[in-house]
Order: structure tokens, then sequence, then C-alpha cells
């Protein structure tokens, strides 16, 4: 019978969401590969197999409205797809045989195939000797992603001083670098420019509703954005301590709360003189997208996604050193995965009403603070450009980190 994903976090349907991230936090720990290294490949098989389903367990049932809607799917008795593996394994039983006369009527049709098969060759190796062409392998076909959406048109032009065409993706490339002390985070310079933020509802993946409506959004001047997480070093230079789970001077910092970033870009501004902060989710997505209107920055095609980013699949459960996967267009690395970054705006459950000028939401659910980009322990959907998360100000996560921005002034 397959396990409801509270089974597999081993908590009650009722249980809070603090409930849900300390079980998810306590079987982390209990399957990390630092904790299984000693016990085996056989074992380690099995811990990655739980690991993958605990994080598409916890992918869900940390966001309220995906697990509102997974209670109503067992309400119905019908809940979600068990994880990919699972289904992959119970697909393999069924095809290896699991009803057992048609196993024996294929096994009796094999052994007649041999026995003429042996037969044949007999009589043709008496008369004459033919010699043994190989057949050429059969080219396994190549499984290409749906094509992506057509691209969106930018709206009717608009008098000046209002919002500008979408910026054609020839126009990103990397940007200029300014680092303001020796351990200050590297920043890349964005150029200012127009975007459609959000997801395409006809798009030919799922998207969530809170990435609707997509709406047209201007970036009315550059700014400067890091170039990779803030990492555990540099977050030590500046708050004198590293809260961070998994640790390593160039890994980014996790752990630390919205209002730890918060504090860290106060402290930075104060010390180089500088307008440092947290971006919009509007300058994040712009970023992040670097003039792409697909799923991932590079494309549709989940299959180049390792080549950019760490989560569930390639991690290893942990984060990872950043820059050490492909950056986009604008230079920026790790804006898919490693970790969860932490931005200005307050939470709201859609796009109504929502800045067009790429300033942060000041208002809404502001007991939640959003998050971008997914992490090392999430799946492939959760690392879209338009994805979002959120949390409250003051959760301190072991796949939570940041990356800063920083105003230009002339």
């Amino acid at each position: 019978m397959t396990k409801t994903l509270y089974e597999v976090l081993e908590v009650a349907q009722t249980a809070s969401p603090e409930t849900i991230q300390a079980a998810y936090r306590s079987l982390m720990t209990k399957y990390h590969p630092d904790k299984v290294a000693g016990l085996g490949v056989e074992f380690k098989k099995i811990a990655d197999e739980r690991t993958k389903e605990i994080n598409s367990a916890y992918d869900i049932l940390r966001d309220p409205a995906r697990r509102a809607a997974y209670d109503r799917q067992l309400r119905d008795g019908k809940p979600e797809s068990p994880p990919k593996q699972e289904t992959e394994r119970k697909q393999a039983q069924e095809e290896n045989g699991t009803n057992s006369s048609r196993s024996r009527v294929i096994g009796l049709s094999a052994i007649a195939l041999v026995i003429g098969l042996v037969v044949a060759v007999w009589m043709n190796s008496r008369s004459s000797v033919l010699p043994v062409t190989t057949p050429a392998p059969t080219p396994r076909p190549v499984i290409q992603a749906p094509p992506p959406s057509p691209p969106v048109t930018p709206p009717a032009p608009t008098p000046p001083g209002a919002a500008l065409p979408v910026t054609p993706p020839q126009a990103f490339h990397p940007g200029p670098v300014i680092q303001d002390c020796e351990t200050c985070p590297v920043m890349v310079v964005v150029p200012a420019g127009s975007f459609q933020m959000g997801t395409d509802p006809q798009s030919w993946y799922h998207s969530d509703d809170d990435e609707h409506p997509q709406h047209h959004v201007t970036i009315p001047a550059a700014f400067a954005i890091g170039k990779y997480p803030v990492t555990q070093a540099e977050y030590y230079q500046i708050m004198f301590n590293n809260p961070s789970n998994f640790a390593g001077d160039t890994r980014p910092v996790e752990t630390v709360s919205w209002d730890d970033a918060r504090e860290f870009v106060k402290r930075l501004s104060a010390r180089t003189h500088q307008s440092y902060r947290l971006p919009s989710e509007a300058e994040w997505e712009y970023a992040a997208r670097a003039g792409s209107t697909t799923a991932w920055s590079f494309g549709d095609d989940v299959t180049k996604l390792p080549l950019y980013a760490w989560f569930a699949d390639n991690s290893g459960q942990q984060t990872h050193p950043v820059g050490q996967k492909l950056p986009n267009a604008l230079g920026l690395f790790d804006m898919h995965g490693n970790v969860w970054e932490w931005v200005e705006d307050c939470y709201q459950e859609n796009y109504q009403g929502a800045p067009t000028n790429g300033n942060a939401v000041a208002t809404g659910d502001c007991a939640s603070r959003v998050l971008r980009g997914g992490s090392w322990d999430f799946s492939p959907y959760s690392l879209r450009s338009a994805n979002r998360g959120r949390n409250a100000p003051d959760d301190r996560d072991i796949d939570n980190g940041f990356r800063v921005a920083r105003t230009i002034t002339p």
C-alpha cells in the first residue's frame, strides 16, 4: 500500500508546520550521507531512496496551498502520486510479471524459440558455415522536452515614462563586476529593462496559482546583484558567526532567517557606505531569467538542469561550494538550486495588483516573506525561474540562504 506523505515524514495529518519541519530535519539528519557512509552500498541506496521520498513529501507539505490541495485529495480518495522512484519500482514489478500465468506462457514460448534457433543453426552448419552478422544496436530514442510556449508579445507602445518593451535575450550578457572590499560579495551589474514576470497558464508545464497572472514589469534602472549566494566566509566577516549546517567557507550560508539577511545588508552598508539590500522579488526573477521566457534560464530541457544546479537528484543531500555549476546569461551562479534565497517582499497569494516597476511588495502577508530559486533538497519543479516559496521571517531552515543586491547611484 502506498504511503501518504504524512506517513513518509512520520507525522500525523493534523501535524503543525513546526512539527512537520522538525520531523523533516530529524529524518534528513538520520539519512545524511555522513551517517550512512560506512554502512555499505546497499544501505546507501536505501538511504538515497528514502531521502528522495522525504524531500518529495516535505516539498508539498511545507507549502500551505499545496498541503491543502493534497489534504483534499486524501479526503476524495485520490492522493497525489507516490514519488517517482516508487512509481518506477511498481512499474518494473508489473513488467517483470506479477501475473504468474502470463509468465509461464512467456517462459514456454521462450524455450520453444531457443530450441528452434538451436536446430536451425545445427542444420545450417551441416551445409555451410555462414558468417554471423551482429545487428547494429537500435539507437535509444531521444526524449525531448515539450516545445516551449510561444514568446510573449510585448504590450503596445506606451507613452514616455511608462512600461518599456520586453528586453530581448541578446541584450543580456555578463555585466561589469563590483566588489567594495576584499571580503565583500562580488556583485554583477544588471541593466535596466522589462520582462514578463510569472508563468503563462498555457505553458507546457504545470504552474502554481501564486505565479499568476503573468504581468509586465519594468526595471527602471540598473542595479547590482550578487554573483553568488552569500558564502559562509562572507557572512562571518560581517556577522561574526556562522549558523550553517553544512560547514565550508565557500559554501552558501544557510540556516539564516529573513531577519538575519536584513541585518547582514544593514551592517554591510555601514561598512562600505553603499546601499546594500535584499533584491525585490521582481529584480530576482528578472536577473534569474536573464532574458529567457522558459522554465529555467537555460531553456525547457530538464535534462540540462544538472549542468546549472544542485538539487535533490545530484546534491548528495547537502549544499556545495558556490560557482561550481554553469552561470546564466548575466554571469550569475546558483540562481537555480543550492539554497533558497530570501528576497525583500511580503508574500501575496497571486500577482493581482502587484507592482509593475520592480519594487518589493510591502503589503499583504508580511508574516511570510518570499524565497526564490529552490535548493539542494528540492525537485526540478521548485527550481523554475518563476517558482515561489515562503517562510516566516524568523524561520531558520537548513536550505535557506540569500544573495544581496546593491543600488547603483549615478
